[in-house]
C-alpha cells in the first residue's frame, strides 16, 4: 500500500512536467486547439523534433506501470452500465457511470450504490445528484401535462373552427341555390 501511495505520487510529479501536447499548427487554427495529430508532412520540423518545435508524445511521458488507469486516489474504475454490473465493483475499484445510460437507469443505478456503499466516481453526495434527478423528472411531466392540455385545446378549437366552417359553407350554399333560382 506504501509502495502504491509513492507511485501515486510520482506519476503526479511526472504528469506536472509533461508538455500539454497539440497538433501542428493549433496557433494558427482555433479548430486544432486541444487536439493530437501525428505530424506527417515530408519537411515538418515537429515530426523531426527540432528543437524550439512542440513536442510529440513518447514512451518516456507514460506514467508508471503499477498505477497506470488508476483514478487519484489508487482505485480502479470499472464500468457500470446497469445495476447487475454494480455487483462487479468491490471495495479496490471504484465505480463509472456509463455516458450512454439514461437519466431513469442512472437514478437506479445511484440508489443501489448508495445502499451498497459503493464510490462512483464524480459523485461527492448521491443525495444531491438524486433529487436533482427526480426534480428534472418532474418538471418534464409537467411540461408534458401543459403541452397535453394545450394539444387538446387546439383539438377542440379545431372541432369548432370546422363546425363553424361547415355551417357557413352550407348557408353559402343554400343562398348560391336561391341565387340561381331568382335567375
Amino acid at each position: 500500500m506504501n509502495e502504491l501511495k509513492s507511485h501515486l505520487q510520482a506519476r503526479k510529479r511526472m504528469k506536472t512536467k509533461k508538455p500539454k501536447f497539440e497538433r501542428q499548427d493549433s496557433n494558427r487554427y482555433d479548430s486544432f486547439k486541444g487536439k493530437w495529430r501525428r505530424p506527417k508532412g515530408i519537411h515538418s520540423k515537429m515530426r523531426k523534433s527540432f528543437r524550439g518545435h512542440r513536442y510529440t508524445p513518447l514512451v518516456g511521458y507514460g506514467s508508471i506501470r503499477d498505477v497506470r488507469g488508476l483514478t487519484r486516489n489508487g482505485l480502479k474504475p470499472m464500468l457500470v452500465s446497469n445495476v447487475k454490473d454494480l455487483e462487479n465493483v468491490e471495495k479496490s475499484n471504484v465505480g463509472v457511470i456509463s455516458s450512454r445510460v439514461g437519466m431513469k437507469k442512472k437514478l437506479e443505478i445511484l440508489k443501489s450504490a448508495k445502499e451498497k456503499n459503493i464510490v462512483v466516481l464524480g459523485v461527492k453526495d448521491f443525495d444531491v445528484i438524486i433529487n436533482k434527478i427526480n426534480e428534472k423528472f418532474k418538471v418534464r411531466k409537467e411540461s408534458r401535462k401543459v403541452k397535453k392540455e394545450i394539444a387538446g385545446k387546439k383539438e377542440t378549437e379545431k372541432k369548432k373552427d370546422e363546425k363553424t366552417s361547415e355551417v357557413k359553407s352550407d348557408t353559402k350554399e343554400v343562398k348560391d341555390k336561391k341565387d340561381e333560382s331568382k335567375k
